[in-house]
């Protein structure tokens, strides 16, 4: 914990502008990659050692604008020396303070970092040996340093990260996805111009023949390498929305006509009249009545032959 602490305030002495060579400094410091494989794929630098952790997390929060609070003191607390662990405070110009403490458990780091007053709720992120430098810096930024920064920001989309500010709209509807592009020019550009978002709008619609082909056809492209033309998924996502809501009302249409049938035949307006028997001339009565000069036989009477 002592080497540690030094190693923090080394970097701490040197500042926000050399965050980024204290961060390569650590890469430096990290083992070798496993045997070079006959490959030609790079290898990613790895953290090797628990000192070279600590640095590279310390140096996120200095790429923040974080700077360390130097009448902390730089020797660690009695109770610390035996256990490893120690606490860190952390300045900005723009934000609340920040007291991280970092706790190293056998090969794994982690750190609880919150803003000053808020310390019974921290946040925490733990990494551990054997992790790219790159993986341990997008975790620790997303776990710990863009909530910390981003809470006490004004409640307003353009000024999230865009790391947030994707995420957040992958998780909208449609029309409201449409809303927040029209909402400024900033964010016009974040939402209609940028291809991976519409890429995941495309794989959430719902599955259909003319989709999958269109899918195909993105990935055909990609493997041949040629460049996507701009807006070609946006251009999807409206031909496969224009598409299923044509096939919905045409749908419509057809449920309101087989409806509209059905009515038809239960009505009893449309329903024919029984047919009548048909009226004998003579009988005001209609039907087939005895009685009538047409039930007289020839010569009068009712029996052949007539009258005797």
């Amino acid at each position: 914990a002592a080497a540690a602490e030094k190693r923090l305030q080394a970097a701490s002495s040197v500042g926000t502008s050399a965050a980024a060579s204290a961060a390569a400094a650590a890469a430096a410091a990290t083992a070798p990659a496993a045997a070079a494989d006959t490959s030609s794929i790079p290898q990613m630098a790895r953290v090797a050692r628990m000192d070279a952790l600590l640095h590279l997390v310390h140096c996120v929060f200095l790429g923040h604008g974080f700077q360390r609070l130097h009448d902390s003191g730089n020797a660690a607390p009695a109770s610390a020396k035996n256990s490893g662990i120690f606490c860190v405070s952390y300045l900005h110009g723009r934000h609340t303070p920040v007291i991280a403490t970092y706790v190293p458990v056998q090969s794994h780091l982690v750190v609880y970092a919150a803003s000053e007053g808020a310390e019974g709720a921290p946040l925490r992120v733990s990494v551990q040996l054997g992790m790219p430098a790159q993986s341990v810096q997008a975790k620790v930024d997303y776990l710990l340093l863009y909530p910390l920064t981003s809470c006490h920001c004004l409640p307003s989309l353009v000024t999230l990260p865009t790391e947030v500010c994707f995420s957040f709209l992958t998780n909208l509807a449609l029309p409201a996805m449409k809303a927040v592009g029209c909402a400024s020019r900033s964010l016009k550009s974040a939402v209609f111009e940028d291809d991976i978002l519409w890429w995941r709008v495309l794989l959430a619609l719902p599955p259909s023949s003319q989709l999958l082909e269109a899918q195909a056809q993105v990935r055909e492209l990609e493997k041949r390498g040629e460049v996507l033309p701009a807006r070609l998924c946006l251009q999807l996502v409206r031909d496969e929305v224009s598409r299923a809501r044509r096939e919905a009302a045409e749908q419509q249409q057809r449920r309101e006509a087989e409806r509209r049938m059905r009515e038809r035949m239960r009505d009893p307006l449309l329903v024919q009249p029984p047919r009548q028997p048909p009226r004998f001339p003579g009988n005001p009565f209609g039907g087939n009545i005895v009685g009538g000069d047409r039930d007289l036989m020839p010569g009068g009477g009712f029996m052949p032959g007539g009258r005797r």
